[in-house]
């Protein structure tokens, strides 16, 4: 990558510092220039996705299948017995197993081409966070072009508000994220003795970032970790509600839980089986089961 587009690349970051091999990126107010200029071109594809907390439906009643019994299998689970029921073989056409793949012909496959070219290009992104006191993370992913290559970094924010945006686009470019994250609240007691000790984080400025593992200098290695902040920096606002909105959603679930224990009843641990033709459940001529 030449000079210009290292530039480009940070002009997010008003100030880069590189001490003892940390990259160290201190935020600022950077978001109006970067709106006026048009170099950073990130949105969100499809919106957010918040989260609204439904009740489910109350179970209609399960009706006794109409079927002769052949056999029946009891078995205990978390203190509760269900149990599996075999009926009759049934009488419905043998199951399809495969279907077969479509065979294009040579000018087929010559019009289809086109269709391919005109694929948009999109940048995958798995990222791996564990936050500590909903206000700072600690953020891993493998260098996009050399999976054996990983990267970590210390980010002064709360990395799950990510999860609100696995569509996004960045600089004219479709990416995908998929994030998996854990909370970890290092205040949480039991019986007068903290759960989980803080560990002792560099120090980083609000909202920025400092790479911590891998080379900050390869501008393609910290790339998901710049296109994610740049996000930030732009839809901040919008985030941020998404994610308080599935809070919310995710509170309203506790509590309707709570409030609505699962009652156990005889049938809903029963299961009927009425094996289709084919089925390993089907006694074969000269065998048991």
């Amino acid at each position: 990558m030449n000079d210009l587009n290292a530039m480009k690349a940070f002009t997010r970051w008003p100030c880069l510092v590189l001490i003892g091999g940390l990259l160290l990126c201190v935020g600022g107010e950077a978001q109006a220039h970067l709106e006026e200029s048009g170099e950073l071109a990130t949105a969100v594809e499809g919106g957010f996705s918040g989260g609204e907390f439904v009740p489910p439906p109350s179970k209609p009643p399960i009706l006794i299948p109409d079927m002769e019994v052949r056999s029946y299998n009891v078995v205990s689970d978390k203190g509760r017995e269900i149990t599996t029921v075999r009926g009759e073989d049934s009488i419905a056409p043998d199951i399809l197993r495969s279907l077969p793949l479509p065979q294009l012909s040579h000018d087929e496959l010559i019009q289809q081409e086109p269709l391919l070219t005109e694929i948009e290009r999109t940048v995958f992104l798995s990222i791996g966070a564990t936050v500590f006191d909903k206000t700072i993370s600690i953020v891993t992913w493998r260098h996009p072009e050399d999976p054996d290559s990983w990267y970590e970094a210390t980010v002064a924010l709360n990395f799950g508000i990510f999860a609100s945006a696995p569509r996004f686009k960045h600089k004219g470019v479709s990416h995908r994220l998929m994030l998996m994250h854990s909370h970890v609240d290092t205040t949480q007691r039991v019986n007068g003795r903290l759960m989980t000790a803080k560990p002792a984080f560099p120090p980083v400025a609000p909202e920025a970032f400092l790479i911590t593992k891998g080379d900050p200098n390869d501008l393609d290695g910290i790339a998901p970790i710049v296109a994610l902040m740049d996000l930030y920096a732009v839809e901040k606002d919008r985030l941020l509600a998404a994610y308080a909105d599935r809070e919310r959603a995710r509170a309203e679930a506790s509590a309707w839980r709570a409030a609505n224990p699962p009652g156990v009843r005889a049938e809903d641990v029963a299961i009927w089986i009425r094996p289709h033709r084919g089925s390993r459940y089907i006694e074969k001529e000269g065998a048991s089961r």
